[in-house]
């Protein structure tokens, strides 16, 4: 009985050794979840929409904002409002419509102002960023330790790609079809690994 006794804390110890051991380690899965959690990596790729009174030089107003193909998505009425300052500035309404207006609700609303060379300022304009396409992660295609063996740093190659969401479609917009091969620094802490850097490109 003693040498039962004497046996069970020993194996109970190989036990949590094991278990500590394995749970230090970096899978790829693990890996692939934090970089997709990631603030940075989670931020989509967005054109400006100005809704409101907006003052603009005429000649690239459209060029500027997609307000065209949101108009024809039926997501915006616009209209000059007939109001003019100097030779090519106008005035444009963008008005979001009952269509728009849903669609908005995945849109970030900015503090950002409109700016056109010699146009009046644009009070009521609000520029929204709307996404067109979200990056999604193909796959982590390595993993390895950052210095020693047991170090508490992580490298992880990882290859992604820019999908098309539902208002890049609505405004004929395809992603970039380009494959993206790059690799995020990750950190150990007591609770869990963190991504404590990535790069999006290799140029990042």
């Amino acid at each position: 009985m003693r040498r039962r006794a004497e046996f069970l804390p020993l194996s109970l110890l190989i036990a949590v050794v094991a278990f500590s051991s394995c749970s230090k380690a970096l899978s790829r899965s693990t890996a692939a979840k934090l970089i997709k959690a990631n603030d940075r990596f989670a931020e989509p790729l967005s054109v400006k929409v100005p809704v409101g009174k907006v003052w603009f030089d005429y000649r690239n107003f459209y060029d500027t904002f997609p307000v065209r193909d949101l108009e024809k998505a039926g997501l915006v009425n616009v209209f000059e409002t007939g109001r003019t300052s100097g030779m090519w500035t106008k005035e444009y309404a963008v008005r979001l419509t009952p269509a728009g207006e849903r669609q908005a609700t995945s849109w970030k609303k900015t503090n950002e102002k409109i700016d056109s060379w010699f146009a009046p300022p644009s009070p009521e304009a609000v520029i929204y960023l709307m996404p067109v396409a979200n990056r999604a992660i193909d796959e982590v295609t390595g993993i390895r330790s950052e210095g020693a063996a047991e170090s508490n740093q992580a490298i992880a190659e990882f290859t992604w790609h820019w999908k098309t969401t539902e208002g890049g479609r609505l405004l004929s917009k395809s992603a970039p079809s380009e494959q993206q091969k790059t690799e995020a620094l990750l950190q150990r802490y007591d609770d869990g690994w963190r991504v404590s850097q990535i790069h999006l490109t290799m140029l990042d």
